[in-house]
């Protein structure tokens, strides 16, 4: 286990160039080498327009050994070193994603993670382990891939949240105290396999000081194109089995909804009509449920297709453990005896790529890949 924070002189290096959005900046690289062999790469890339910046960092293995990146420090300002200015009470910490309920003002304490748990509130997946003392403390509030801090009716302030190409998700932790705050930004690389002579970037981190609405637009046409999101046929919109009958999926329901798509597509002009969990016999047997689907999945693509949409279906690169051989799966099972199997495993591979060729082929051509915990 190595912790490594340079602090000798780097190598710097600067450039010119066109930023996702079409937009110039300037990054600005500093490199430092450690006596085992390995480099770190920090860059930040300062917008012309001066409305903000990136971060990402980069990490190559010049050692001989194999090495386990657990995550980059993009940023870490010293303690209450954040400062807003006004009255705390008047900013908002926030997020665009429903993975946080520890949202609020400048000025407040709120329930810390442990306590929300204990209330059963919903929050997604807990960022700190039960280990961690932040998990404790109602100053910390952790996020992730996006928070946002506004006043002034959301017109003053600052957005924050990845933007780089898929590679790694990111952590934003925040202590707040009364307006002043620690500000820690992670390119969480989850204990990934670094081989002698390879190279691991993390995700890149758009720091935007622009109005609320401006911002957010901006930071998501930045992930689009990043993403290689086909924006010009624009959004889909569609109807999906999770928030309608839930768990009560069955071939009728998803039948009769198709049903009143074909008949009112003036009205209901669904593009998208999409099975969730609890259509297959279990979790990685993709067969239809023979009681809920009981003539199969061919006929429910066909009519949702005579509808005029796209047939839909839900899928997860998980199983019931021990259903497969164990070396099939990534480490332990889950509480509720899930095990996530692993895609770059031949035979897992090979099974994930059958499974989904069989939906293929019953018509189905939009897929909601789930629980992709690699």
């Amino acid at each position: 286990s190595l912790t490594w924070t340079p602090n000798a002189a780097p190598q710097t290096a600067s450039r010119r160039r066109q930023t996702a959005l079409g937009c110039p900046g300037e990054d600005r690289s500093f490199s430092w080498v450690h006596p085992n062999g390995y480099a770190l790469t920090w860059t930040i890339c300062e917008l012309e327009d001066g409305s903000g910046f990136t971060l990402r960092s980069e990490f190559k293995n010049g050692s001989a050994e194999k090495v386990r990146l657990q995550h980059f420090i993009l940023c870490r300002t010293p303690r209450d070193a954040f400062v807003c200015a006004g009255d705390p009470a008047s900013w908002c910490l926030g997020t665009t994603s429903y993975y946080s309920r520890r949202i609020g003002n400048l000025e407040r304490v709120l329930p810390s993670e442990e306590k929300l748990t204990h209330q059963g509130a919903y929050l997604g997946r807990i960022p700190y382990s039960t280990r961690d003392p932040r998990r404790k403390d109602g100053h910390w509030r952790a996020f992730r891939d996006v928070i946002t801090l506004y006043t002034d009716s959301s017109q003053r302030g600052l957005t924050m949240g990845a933007v780089g190409p898929p590679v790694s998700d990111v952590t934003f932790n925040v202590r707040v105290d009364r307006g002043r705050m620690l500000l820690e930004i992670l390119g969480t690389m989850n204990d990934i396999l670094v081989e002698p002579g390879e190279t691991r970037e993390s995700d890149q981190v758009l720091v935007l000081v622009r109005p609320y609405r401006e911002a957010v637009q901006t930071m998501f046409r930045w992930i689009a194109e990043t993403h290689g999101s086909r924006t010009q046929r624009g959004a889909l919109f569609g109807w999906l089995s999770w928030y309608g009958p839930y768990t009560g999926i069955t071939a009728d329901i998803v039948g009769r909804v198709a049903k009143a798509v074909g008949k009112h597509r003036d009205r209901i002009p669904m593009q998208v009509i999409q099975m969730d969990d609890l259509w297959q016999v279990d979790r990685g047997d993709w067969r239809a449920h023979p009681g809920r689907f009981p003539d199969g999945m061919k006929v429910v693509a066909d009519a949702i297709r005579q509808a005029g949409a796209i047939p839909g279906i839900w899928m997860a690169v998980m199983n019931t453990y021990d259903r497969k051989p164990k070396h099939w799966y990534q480490g332990k099972p889950r509480k509720d005896g899930a095990g996530y199997i692993d895609p770059t495993h031949p035979e897992g591979e090979k099974f994930i790529r059958e499974s989904v060729r069989r939906m293929y082929q019953d018509g189905y051509r939009y897929y909601k890949f789930d629980f992709n915990h690699i």
